[in-house]
């Protein structure tokens, strides 16, 4: 007997980034029409962040440039990997990739479009990270329904803005359970950039990675679209870090490396550059 009728959300599209595994239903919806989400831009664009992606994989080469091959970069909150696919292809042979995400049809998505790339050196990982290791528990999305999954904050928003897009419920009974980790316990051997989008979740990620910024100053790319941009700076100017501020993100360099920190420059329109 012929299987009963159902919906398909996730696809495959031939995208500026290389084939991925998209979900169709990837948006927000305001005033009935959609507005936002990874998919949404992809599917309407065949890109997503095309600008942002191209000056993180500037910093990657820059940091090759001082450090030499074996660059690391950490994406932390990776969705279905648009930058991690980015930053391995072009790391092919002299860079690692971690990407980090803990829904769980988004991290399949991420897993497959890693594989169907061919990305041998970027590793996946189904967690969720913070201050410390824990089980918690993340609100469940349906993801055969409209809703920008990327912008599902795991803690219940006090003042939800630019939301999933969907009804959701915090009690734990309700919800599905991921492993939380901090940064600090993959004892990795060099950092040399973090990208932070975790939906107001990036202040207990840096606090989690106290130790791995002692050690390798990576340069530190943060959101600040729903995460005070001060507490951030009060963070990690005592680390001794410069910051840039670009729309809804900031670049955190660490100002001992006055070499480094030379190849930054804004113009009139804030607009920042990096030296390559």
């Amino acid at each position: 007997m012929f299987p009963e009728q159902r919906a398909l959300s996730f696809i495959l599209a031939a995208t500026n980034h290389g084939t991925l595994i998209v979900n169709r239903n990837d948006y927000a919806l305001v005033e009935g029409r959609p507005s936002y989400g990874v998919g949404l831009n992809l599917l309407e664009t065949a890109s997503f962040d095309g600008s942002e992606v191209d000056f993180l994989l500037s910093l990657l080469r820059v940091q090759r440039q001082r450090s030499g091959d074996g660059v690391v970069f950490l994406d932390c909150g990776a969705n279905i990997g648009v930058f991690s696919v980015e930053a391995g292809r072009l790391m092919t042979h002299w860079g690692t990739v971690h990407a980090f995400e803990p829904q769980d049809f988004i991290f399949y998505a991420l897993a497959g479009n890693v594989a169907i790339n061919n990305l041998f050196n970027v590793q996946a990982h189904h967690v969720a990270l913070g201050a410390i290791n824990e089980v918690i528990t993340i609100p469940h999305v349906n993801y055969c329904q409209p809703g920008s999954y990327g912008s599902l904050e795991i803690r219940k928003p006090e003042n939800p803005m630019l939301s999933v897009g969907q009804s959701l419920d915090y009690t734990p009974e309700k919800g599905r359970q991921v492993r939380q980790i901090a940064l600090d316990s993959l004892n990795l051997k060099r950092v040399d950039l973090l990208k932070i989008d975790v939906e107001s979740m990036e202040l207990d990620v840096l606090r989690g990675a106290r130790s791995l910024i002692a050690a390798y100053a990576p340069l530190i790319w943060v959101e600040i679209l729903k995460t005070e941009r001060q507490r951030i700076k009060d963070f990690l100017a005592p680390r001794n870090y410069h910051f840039f501020e670009v729309g809804q993100n900031m670049l955190a360099v660490p100002s001992r490396d006055r070499e480094l920190l030379r190849r930054f420059w804004m113009d009139e329109q804030n607009t920042l550059f990096v030296k390559v």
